[in-house]
């Protein structure tokens, strides 16, 4: 699956190395505006870190090159658990986190929980602007998309925690207001404008093959509506939380570049200084 696009390709850099974790938070908001509103962007991501272990699942994707650059390194390697996403030009801005099963608490890696924080303007303004997630694997070759949109899931943030019954492919302003009318959420204060207040979503089979998601934006009322206006691209948690370990392992491929600390890779870090300062403001944002 190839997703069509016309957008400049542009990715957010933080090149300061703030110590304090609301420096850091401010660095993150400038990569999140510091951009040039005439352009339609591709943004990078933001992500945090855990220690906790691989607790399920695979190994992790062989070396691309055949060998293991560093044998025995990724199980005992820090890694992030938490991640972002933002298009400035969509008015959009997410965060991720690895899922974790509330019974056992171990993860569960074809899971990925979402927050909107920012959700896409015309959604409450406009019946045919959407957006559709795509999961996609990257090697030497190129990149590879699964061409089913990923499934999503709606969970209350407060209060009942239980999932609502409905599960979607895609976000627009009619489907949620479908998601009010059907779960009587109206009643509950729920609008379109505070949707994103009110729920976290889950979303569903990510296969561990998979690295990367493309949340893609859509105009059904476009001259060519299959194709995306912008799209945003984003490394699923977990990933190593070193950027130059991360890329010994993946070298080859655009995904380094995704890496949220990818502009500290030159910095002489080590992997607990990287750790420490993804892990700082992770928490924020998933309260």
């Amino acid at each position: 699956m190839q997703i069509q696009t016309t957008f400049s390709q542009f990715r957010f850099r933080d090149h300061r190395r703030q110590s304090l974790t609301l420096a850091f938070v401010a660095a993150l908001s400038l990569l999140f505006m510091g951009c040039e509103a005439s352009k339609v962007q591709r943004a990078g991501v933001t992500s945090l870190g855990s220690t906790e272990p691989v607790v399920r699942g695979t190994e992790p994707p062989p070396p691309l090159s055949g060998q293991d650059p560093l044998p025995g390194y990724f199980e005992s390697a820090p890694k992030t658990d938490c991640s972002a996403v933002a298009h400035p030009g969509q008015g959009f801005e997410a965060f991720m986190t690895a899922y974790i099963d509330p019974q056992t608490r171990r993860y569960i890696y074809d899971r990925t929980r979402l927050r909107i924080s920012k959700p896409h303007p015309q959604w409450s303004l406009s019946d045919s602007h959407y957006m559709q997630i795509f999961r996609f694997e990257e090697d030497l070759s190129g990149r590879s998309y699964n061409s089913q949109a990923v499934e999503i899931r709606f969970q209350p943030r407060f209060g009942n925690r239980e999932y609502l019954e409905t599960t979607l492919t895609r976000i627009s302003g009619p489907d949620l207001m479908t998601l009010i009318q059907e779960h009587n959420l109206g009643d509950q204060g729920v609008t379109l404008v505070n949707f994103f207040d009110h729920f976290f979503m889950t979303l569903e089979d990510l296969d561990l093959k998979y690295e990367g998601l493309t949340f893609a934006f859509y105009d059904a009322n476009a001259q060519n509506p299959s194709q995306a206006q912008a799209t945003a691209d984003a490394l699923i948690p977990l990933f190593i939380v070193n950027p130059n370990t991360y890329r010994a392992f993946r070298e080859g491929t655009t995904l380094p570049e995704l890496h949220p600390l990818w502009s500290l890779r030159n910095s002489a870090f080590t992997d607990e200084d990287y750790f420490t300062r993804a892990n700082e403001f992770c928490r924020q944002f998933m309260l």
